[in-house]
C-alpha cells in the first residue's frame, strides 16, 4: 500500500492513518494508529506521513519477530473464517437464491458429497490445494512480514478449515431445504456462532479515505440508514464485487472515468445468467466466467440494467456528498433489443385450486412437520391458513405471514386484517399505501380464523409456527416451502407462484365490477387520481360487501369449507 493511502484530509488538516497488523493487535492494544500531521500543506504532510509509516513498519516488524502465532490465535482465526462462511451462506440462501435459474433442492443435493470429501481429508490428514491455500491465507495475518508458518500451525489451520466447511455445509443444507431435523448437534467448536449479515465487499480495515471502496461502503451505510431492504443492499454488494474486477478498489474516487463505467457495462454484457450459482461459479471471478461464456447465454437485460443502475446511484450520491465533481459515465447504458412486454406472473386456474386443496395440508398429513406426506391429521397451522387467506383477501405473502393476533380487529362492525408496522420493527411493508385494513372474508370467519385470533396460547403472532429468515422477512422461508410444495404436487409453474392468489383475487373483484378506488383500497395499490385526495376513501362496509361476494366454484374447496366450517360435521 502506498504512503499516500495513509494520508487523510479532514477539513483543511492532514491526518495519518495506518492499520496495525492483525497479528499484533493484541500486543499493541489497538487496531489502528491515527494522529494529526498538523499541517494544511500536502507536500509537508506527505513527508511526515512517510516518516511515520517507515518508523511504524520497523517497529511492527520487530514486535512480530518475537514469537509465532499461538494455537489460541489460530483458533480465533478459524472461528472468524467460519463466521465469514456463514455470512456467505446467508447471502446465498436469502438473496442469490431468488434467482429463478437456481433450484434450492438441486444446490442442497450436492452438499453431502462435499461434506464427505472434507471428512475423508480429515481422516487421512491429507488436504487438497484449496484447503491448504485457505489455511495459509488464514495464517498470514498472524505472521510477521515475510514470515512462514511452521508445519504444526499449517496442519492445525487445515483441520480447522475442513471442520468449518463441514459445519457450514451442514447448516446450508437446512437453510436450502427448510428442514433442520436431521442436522443433529453439530461441531461444538462452532457452537453459538451465527450469521451476522451479508459479507462485506472487501477488507474495510484496508480502505483509504476517498477510494472507490471507501465511498461504496459509505453509500452502503447510507442505504441502511434510510431503510433500504437487506436484499437491496445485498444486490448493491454483488454489483460492487463485479465493479472491483474492472476498477481497483483502492483507486481514488475522483480518478474514475467514463471508460471505467463502460468497462463495468461491458463485463455485465458477457456474464452468464448462472454466474451466481454455487456449483457453476466454483470460486471463479465474474471475469473468468465471462471469458468462458464466449457464445452465451448472457445475463438478462433487466439484471444488467439493475447492476449498472446501482453503480450509477453510488456515483450520484458521491457527487451529492461532495466526493465527486460530476458523475463519470453518466450516459453509459445497457443496450437491449426491443421486445414485447411480458406479463409477469399470472393467476392460479380453477384446476390449480383443485390440486392445491386436495394436497395433504388440506386433506390430511402424517404429522405437522411432514406437510407433504399424506396422513390422517389436518393441522390448522400457518401452512393451512396462509394460502386460504391469500385466496380470499388478495394480500401479499409478506403481509399475511407476519400478522399478529391483534391485527384481527373489528372496526365499525367489520372484521379486518389491520396491516401495520409493529413498534418492535418485526414487520415489513412494501409501500405506504400497503398500510390498510382488508375485510376478512366470511368464509375465513366460518372456518374459525377469529377463534384463532382469540387463542392466547399462540402468543403474539397469529402463525407462531412460521419463523422469519435471518434477514427479518417472514415470507422468505414460507416462499421456499411453497415453491417446493408446488413442485411436488404439480401446481408450480414459471408464472405460478404464491402471488398468483393475489392475481386471482384481483380478477374476481374485476368480474364483480368493483370500482377501481375500491379495488385499490383492498389491494393496497396507490391511487394517483385527483379525487383520491378527497374524502376518506372506500368505506369498510363497501369493501366488505365486495370481498364477501368473491367465491370460487371448485369442488375440492367447497368440500374443505363444508368439513371445516365451525359447527359443521
Amino acid at each position: 500500500m502506498g504512503i499516500t493511502s495513509h494520508l487523510v484530509l479532514r477539513g483543511t488538516t492532514y491526518y495519518f492513518r495506518m492499520a496495525v497488523p492483525r497479528y499484533l493487535v493484541k500486543k499493541v492494544g489497538r487496531a489502528e494508529v491515527s494522529t494529526s500531521l498538523r499541517t494544511v500543506h500536502r507536500k509537508e504532510a506527505t513527508l511526515r506521513c512517510r516518516y511515520l509509516s517507515n518508523s511504524l513498519d520497523v517497529y511492527f516488524q520487530g514486535l512480530g519477530m518475537q514469537d509465532g502465532p499461538s494455537i489460541e490465535d489460530i483458533d480465533a482465526e478459524i472461528k472468524a473464517y467460519f463466521q465469514r462462511a456463514l455470512n456467505w451462506s446467508l447471502e446465498f440462501t436469502e438473496v442469490l437464491m431468488d434467482d429463478t435459474t437456481l433450484d434450492a433442492d438441486d444446490e442442497a443435493a450436492e452438499l453431502p458429497n462435499r461434506i464427505t470429501g472434507y471428512q475423508i481429508q480429515l481422516k487421512s490428514g491429507k488436504f487438497d490445494s484449496v484447503v491448504h491455500s485457505d489455511a495459509l491465507n488464514l495464517l498470514s495475518p498472524l505472521l510477521p512480514l515475510g514470515g512462514k508458518a511452521d508445519l504444526g500451525a499449517i496442519r492445525h489451520a487445515c483441520r480447522g478449515i475442513a471442520q468449518a466447511k463441514i459445519e457450514q455445509y451442514r447448516r446450508l443444507i437446512g437453510d436450502l431445504t427448510g428442514d433442520y431435523s436431521d442436522l443433529g448437534q453439530g461441531d461444538p467448536r462452532f457452537a453459538g456462532i451465527v450469521a451476522t449479515g451479508y459479507p462485506p465487499m472487501g477488507d474495510e480495515n484496508q480502505m483509504g479515505s476517498d477510494t472507490l471502496q471507501s465511498i461504496a461502503m459509505r453509500f452502503r451505510d447510507h442505504k441502511a440508514e434510510v431503510g433500504d431492504a437487506p436484499k437491496t443492499i445485498a444486490d448493491f454488494d454483488v454489483t460492487m464485487r463485479l465493479a472491483y474486477e474492472v476498477i481497483p478498489a483502492e483507486r481514488p474516487i475522483r480518478a474514475i472515468n467514463d471508460a471505467d463505467v463502460r468497462g463495468i457495462r461491458d463485463l455485465l454484457k458477457r456474464v452468464p445468467p448462472n454466474a451466481l450459482k454455487a456449483k457453476a461459479s466454483a470460486g471463479k471471478s465474474f471475469s473468468q466466467l465471462a471469458a468462458e461464456n464466449e457464445n452465451g447465454p448472457y445475463l438478462a437485460y433487466a439484471t444488467q440494467e439493475k447492476r449498472l443502475r446501482f453503480f450509477h446511484a453510488m456515483l450520484n450520491w458521491a457527487v451529492e456528498e461532495g466526493y465527486l465533481g460530476k458523475v463519470p459515465g453518466r450516459k453509459v447504458a445497457v443496450a437491449s433489443k426491443k421486445q414485447k412486454s411480458k406479463k409477469v406472473g399470472g393467476p392460479y386456474s380453477h384446476e390449480d385450486l383443485k390440486v392445491i386443496f386436495t394436497t395433504p395440508v388440506y386433506t390430511g398429513r402424517v404429522s405437522e412437520a411432514r406437510a407433504g406426506t399424506a396422513g390422517e391429521h389436518v393441522f390448522k397451522d400457518g401452512k393451512f391458513w396462509v394460502p386460504l387467506i391469500g385466496l380470499f383477501s388478495g394480500m401479499r405473502l409478506g403481509e399475511i405471514v407476519q400478522l399478529h393476533r391483534s391485527d384481527l380487529q373489528c372496526v365499525d362492525g367489520v372484521w379486518v386484517f389491520d396491516i401495520n408496522r409493529a413498534e418492535d420493527d418485526d414487520k415489513k411493508v412494501k409501500t405506504e399505501t400497503s398500510l390498510r385494513q382488508v375485510p376478512v372474508h366470511q368464509t375465513l370467519i366460518d372456518l374459525g380464523l377469529l377463534e384463532r385470533g382469540d387463542d392466547n396460547s399462540l402468543g403474539k403472532r397469529l402463525f407462531p409456527d412460521l419463523r422469519p429468515a435471518q434477514n427479518g422477512f417472514y415470507s422468505h422461508n414460507f416462499s421456499k416451502w411453497w415453491s417446493r410444495y408446488g413442485q411436488t404436487f404439480g401446481f408450480r409453474g414459471e408464472k405460478k407462484v404464491f402471488h398468483s392468489f393475489r392475481h386471482l383475487f384481483t380478477d374476481a373483484l374485476r368480474d364483480l365490477e368493483a370500482p377501481d378506488y375500491v379495488l385499490k383500497a383492498i389491494l393496497g395499490h396507490s391511487d394517483k387520481s385527483i379525487t383520491a385526495n378527497y374524502g376518506h376513501g372506500a368505506k369498510l362496509a363497501l369493501r366488505k360487501s365486495y370481498v364477501d361476494r368473491v367465491h370460487f366454484d371448485v369442488v375440492a374447496l367447497k368440500k374443505l369449507i363444508q368439513r371445516e366450517r365451525i359447527g359443521g360435521e
